[in-house]
Protein backbone atom coordinates (compact mmCIF):
# COMPACT_ATOMS: atom_id res chain seq x y z
CA UNK A 1 0.00 0.00 0.00
CA UNK A 2 1.60 3.43 -1.04
CA UNK A 3 0.41 6.26 1.13
CA UNK A 4 -0.11 9.24 -0.46
CA UNK A 5 -1.71 11.36 2.10
CA UNK A 6 1.58 12.39 4.63
CA UNK A 7 0.35 15.68 6.19
CA UNK A 8 2.75 17.80 8.15
CA UNK A 9 2.18 18.08 11.90
CA UNK A 10 3.34 18.84 15.22
CA UNK A 11 2.95 15.37 17.79
CA UNK A 12 3.27 15.57 21.25
CA UNK A 13 3.99 12.00 21.60
CA UNK A 14 6.37 9.25 20.88
CA UNK A 15 5.48 7.29 17.54
CA UNK A 16 7.57 4.63 15.43
CA UNK A 17 8.58 5.72 11.95
CA UNK A 18 6.47 3.87 9.43
CA UNK A 19 9.59 3.63 7.37
CA UNK A 20 12.39 2.37 9.38
CA UNK A 21 10.92 1.79 12.44
CA UNK A 22 13.20 4.56 14.09
CA UNK A 23 11.60 6.45 16.81
CA UNK A 24 9.51 9.54 16.12
CA UNK A 25 10.38 12.09 19.11
CA UNK A 26 7.44 14.89 19.73
CA UNK A 27 7.46 17.73 17.60
CA UNK A 28 7.14 18.36 13.76
CA UNK A 29 6.88 15.11 11.59
CA UNK A 30 4.87 13.55 8.40
CA UNK A 31 1.25 11.75 9.50
CA UNK A 32 -0.92 9.78 7.42
CA UNK A 33 -4.78 10.10 8.60
CA UNK A 34 -5.71 7.48 6.42
CA UNK A 35 -3.25 4.95 7.78
CA UNK A 36 -2.55 6.53 11.24
CA UNK A 37 1.30 6.25 10.93
CA UNK A 38 4.12 8.86 11.37
CA UNK A 39 7.39 9.22 9.45
CA UNK A 40 10.53 11.29 9.94
CA UNK A 41 10.18 14.91 8.96
CA UNK A 42 13.65 15.02 7.74
CA UNK A 43 13.49 11.61 5.61
CA UNK A 44 11.43 14.16 3.09
CA UNK A 45 14.55 16.30 3.32
CA UNK A 46 17.22 13.86 2.99
CA UNK A 47 15.67 10.61 0.92
CA UNK A 48 18.84 8.72 2.21
CA UNK A 49 19.26 6.25 5.09
CA UNK A 50 22.08 5.37 4.90
CA UNK A 51 23.45 9.16 5.83
CA UNK A 52 24.35 10.29 9.16
CA UNK A 53 20.60 11.12 10.75
CA UNK A 54 19.74 7.18 10.89
CA UNK A 55 22.98 6.26 12.47
CA UNK A 56 21.86 9.25 15.23
CA UNK A 57 18.45 8.40 15.52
Amino acid sequence: MTITDWLEITITFNAKCSEYGKDVLPGKTLWSKSAKVARHLSYEKIGNPSSNFWSNA
